[in-house]
């Protein structure tokens, strides 16, 4: 009986890994003029209060990275970022949205 009791333990502790998902698509733009990093992250979610990017990092040229904590998305589809940013043209800005359940996504843009 214990061992039952300890498999069925194992076994329900991987199924929010089940339901845990990275996002599928992020969308970077810097707008030169107003000095901004626009994200669009898709990630969908059933409840996003619940199911959400929990967290994103934005590394200019690889330095100190910008970090933002989010306790829900935008839509229960996409999470809206606006990064105010200093960035010069060829400057290279990496991106990772991070999923509260599990699940990672990285992009870069190249500051034209």
């Amino acid at each position: 009986m214990p061992f039952a009791v300890f498999t069925m333990t194992i076994l329900l502790s991987f199924i929010p890994l089940a339901w845990a998902h990275p996002p599928s698509q992020m969308e970077l733009n810097y707008d030169q003029e107003k000095k901004n990093l626009h994200i669009e992250i898709t990630h969908a979610a059933h409840d996003p209060r619940e199911h959400h990017i929990r967290k994103v990092t934005i590394a200019p040229n690889d330095q100190e990275p910008i970090i933002r904590y989010f306790p829900t998305q935008t839509k229960p589809s996409v999470l809206i970022v606006d990064i105010p940013l200093e960035a010069k043209p060829k400057d290279v800005i990496r991106v990772t949205a991070v999923c509260n359940e599990g699940g990672r996504k990285e992009e870069t843009v190249v500051v034209p």
